[in-house]
Parts: C-alpha cells; structure tokens; sequence
C-alpha cells in the first residue's frame, strides 16, 4: 500500500507545555475504527513553553479519516484534524505507471489499457493465418488471440522490433 508523510500540528495552550512523551495522537478511519495505534513517538513541542506539538506522520493513500491527539494523563484533553486525502493526477498516473502488469492480467479484458501494453511487448503475428496472438508478461500464458485481416495492395506486418 502506498503511504505519503505529513506534517501535523496540534494546539493544545501553555497550560499543556513539556508534555513530549505524554502528548500521543492515533488515525482513525471515516467510520471511527482504529487505523493505527496511539504513538507518542516522534512528537516534539514546537517551542519551549508553547503548548504545541508536531509530528511527521506516515498516512496511507487516499486515506479518509482524522488524527486525534490526546495530552495523555489522567484526564487528557483530546483534539482531531480532519484527514481527506485524495490522490491527484500526478499521484494516479504514479501508481499506474509503477503498477505491474500482472497484476491486471488476471481481470482485464482485450478492450483495455493492459491489452495495449501486452500487445506492444509480448504479440506475435502469423502473416500466413492472420493468427495475432498476445501473451501475458510471462511470455508463455496467452492473453488474448484475435484474426488480423489484411488488404489487397497493401504491405502486411512481418514484424515488430
């Protein structure tokens, strides 16, 4: 699963300064479950006296939820940030691109993105049937067959390099 780092920030007051090690934040989901257990780890308070505390936090992609911060103690005070990330364009053709192709051989279909890429890596072409065959990105597994049909007149493929 992909993850992205963020820089969260918490605002508890001067009254709740010197708490690094107490100060803890957890993720929860959209629907209140707990994504990732309370850490106090790596939280420091941004300034002496300041009642502030940060952390980089490591979150999944596309993750809908909040972190919530608790002072920890006795009778901690909590405090949340809403958490929607949504994966922009730059990110999306990222984790395409990056995406192995076997990972898609198994449910995609020969109308699709992973049929083109198949067909430039691992196709091959009878000139004397029309048999057009396409593999799968193991080289032996067929993906796909089709005919290829050919015009009077016209040079037939003989090969791709």
């Amino acid at each position: 699963m992909a993850t992205y780092s963020k820089l969260f920030i918490v605002q508890f007051g001067a009254s709740k300064t010197g708490l690094t090690g107490t100060v803890g934040f957890a993720l929860y989901n959209a629907d209140n479950t707990l994504n990732t257990a309370r850490t106090t780890a790596g939280i420091t308070e941004r300034g002496s006296g300041t009642g502030q505390y940060a952390a980089t936090v490591t979150v999944p992609s596309a993750f809908q939820g909040e972190i919530r911060w608790d002072t920890g103690g006795a009778s901690p005070i909590y405090a949340s940030e809403e958490i929607n990330h949504t994966v922009d364009a730059q990110e999306a053709a990222d984790i395409l691109l990056a995406r192995p192709m076997t990972t898609a051989e198994a449910t995609a279909d020969d109308h699709s993105l992973c049929y083109v890429v198949l067909v430039c890596s691992e196709m091959s072409l009878n000139p004397s049937t029309g048999a057009l065959t396409v593999k799968k990105s193991d080289g032996s597994t067929t993906f796909a067959s089709k005919t290829a049909t050919t015009t009077s007149g016209t040079s037939p493929i003989t090969g791709m390099a």
